[in-house]
């Protein structure tokens, strides 16, 4: 279901992919620090998402970028990632500054409009002032498509940023599963997901391609 709010850039479209293909996995570990995110999501990644999913133009890219929390880098307590309290601010800031970074790499390459949908908790863990190239931000906790609210055609390319794993991974960092007082397990095909794979879904509807995902070592594994 699309979001109203959100500008949307027209221009000549390539036809969309059959489905999600080439997914980059960047994964960090618990002891991760990363001071300069650009490190992790530079231009450089986002060029070979271009290329892997077959587009050649990027003047007219639409970018829409669905992020949680728990899978950035330096984040290691759930402190960090519910507020109030000066741990949650420090953690909402590294989220900004990896989202930040996606988005750059994204505009470098020549990406026109790029939409982020904050979705993680209440929905409005960054301060929109904040995010890069005007990018359009979309918050709040009434979403049907929750995670992947505001995703349709008309959009080139789908980022998972700052994902973590499933409830049933043994190592993941801050585990769970959409909500962990109502699910334990999601298998799809007989194999155990998580949440990125229940949102590939969602883009596969659409064709649109997961061309970049980052988080811990257990999503880089799913």
């Amino acid at each position: 279901m699309g979001c109203p709010e959100t500008n949307r850039i027209a221009g000549n479209r390539q036809p969309a992919p059959e489905a999600p293909r080439n997914v980059r996995l960047v994964a960090r570990s618990r002891r991760a620090v990363v001071t300069d995110p650009r490190r992790v999501l530079g231009s450089a990644v986002v060029a070979v998402a271009w290329g892997a999913a077959g587009r050649h133009d990027v003047s007219t890219m639409n970018v829409f970028i669905s992020t949680d929390i728990e899978g950035t880098a330096g984040i290691v307590d759930w402190q960090q990632v519910r507020g109030p309290g000066a741990e949650y601010e420090i953690g909402r800031q590294l989220l900004t500054d990896e989202v930040n970074a996606a988005i750059d790499g994204a505009v470098e390459v020549g990406a026109s409009h790029i939409l982020v949908n904050d979705s993680h908790w209440l929905m409005q863990n960054m301060r929109p002032g904040e995010l890069h190239h005007n990018a359009s931000y979309l918050s709040g906790r009434h979403k049907p498509l929750y995670m992947m609210e505001g995703l349709d055609d008309s959009f080139d390319a789908v980022f998972m940023v700052a994902y973590h794993g499933s409830t049933s991974a043994e190592r993941a960092i801050l585990s769970h599963t959409y909500n962990p007082a109502a699910v334990w397990e999601v298998r799809l095909n007989g194999v155990a997901v998580g949440e990125s794979a229940l949102n590939a879904l969602v883009a596969l509807h659409h064709r649109v391609p997961v061309v970049l995902i980052t988080g811990d070592d257990a999503t880089a594994e799913e």
